[in-house]
């Protein structure tokens, strides 16, 4: 009789146990619910926002299609200052290519230069090379 007495008191503390359970689910699931129609009220105020946010793309559109007339009078601006940019590129481009040849020129002279200084010095080489040998007895 004792065995089915312990049995019975199992039995009633895991009935308690499911039981218990069974209210947290529940209570859960009320909490699933609750924030489940907040969130459906909190998408009817974005619903709502979406469609002022609609209207005033409507206004920015139209605002819009006024800065593009805008634009294209500034494009073509653009397109005259480009045309005149391009003019002066090329002009600065010839510049520069004749400043290269310039100093390729300067080197080139300077080259020469030094070339003329080596002969030179090897000219008066010679020259003290030759008075010393003409004046050295036999």
């Amino acid at each position: 009789m004792c065995d089915l007495c312990v049995l019975f008191i199992a039995y009633c503390v895991l009935c308690i146990a499911y039981c218990v359970l069974l209210i947290m689910y529940c209570v859960l699931r009320i909490a699933y619910f609750v924030l489940l129609i907040g969130y459906c009220v909190l998408r009817i105020v974005y619903c709502l926002l979406c469609t002022v946010y609609c209207l005033l793309c409507i206004v920015y559109c139209l605002l819009v299609i006024v800065y593009c007339v805008l634009c294209i009078a500034y494009c073509v601006l653009c397109i005259v200052y480009f045309v005149l940019l391009i003019g002066y590129c090329v002009l600065c481009i010839a510049y520069y290519v004749l400043r290269i040849a310039y100093f390729v020129l300067l080197i080139g002279y300077c080259v020469l230069l030094i070339m003329y200084c080596l002969l030179c010095i090897a000219y008066c080489v010679l020259l003290i090379a030759y008075c010393v040998l003409r004046h050295v007895p036999c």
